[in-house]
């Protein structure tokens, strides 16, 4: 984060790493942390308390500040072998997977009626997520029907996850083309 020259980062594992929902990660630059307060400061955060006065003294330049009382086991362990699985593939190839997936929905989508692409086609310009709209249906319809149960949408965003196959994909522009007017 450092190198990205990042005044903050946060990571939500359930995302691009496919871990838990419920876990992420925070990053601040180390300047900004006494600047930040947190709506609920961790009690790992006290620098110093008085029972008597019922005062706290808080240690604002920590990072534990941001730490949660009670943490889960399971959504611990959850991040970190998501970690490990992504660290295990590695990041060019993660990245080269969901480029070539995502140029794949792409491709079949464009040649679709009544789709219309919203993401750059351009390979430098593109990501893994692929943005599109559909002639005559409401983005939240198509969000229903790949379903999501997500709620209303400005536009649809599809995600070909590196570890699916193609025929996921597949299913997906399948999806898109019965929802054409």
């Amino acid at each position: 984060m450092e190198a990205l020259g990042c005044d903050s980062y946060s990571i939500p594992g359930h995302r691009w790493l496919l871990g838990p929902d419920g876990a992420g990660a925070l990053y601040l630059r180390k300047e900004l942390i006494p600047e930040i307060t947190p709506r609920y400061p961790a009690s790992a955060a006290a620098e110093g308390w008085d029972r008597v006065a019922r005062d706290v003294k808080m240690n604002v330049a920590s990072p534990r500040k941001f730490t949660l009382s009670t943490t889960s086991t399971a959504l611990e362990a959850g991040m970190t072998e998501a970690i490990a699985y992504n660290q295990g593939i590695g990041g060019a190839d993660i990245e080269e997977r969901s480029l070539k997936l995502a140029k794949m929905l792409k491709g079949t989508l464009r040649d679709l009626p009544g789709i219309t692409l919203t993401c750059p086609d351009e390979p430098e310009l593109s990501s893994g997520l692929v943005t599109f709209t559909v002639a005559e249906i409401e983005p939240h319809q198509v969000v229903e029907a790949y379903g999501s149960g997500a709620s209303l949408a400005a536009r649809c965003r599809s995600h070909p996850r590196y570890v699916y196959a193609p025929p996921s994909s597949t299913q997906r522009m399948r999806c898109s083309a019965r929802l054409r007017p």
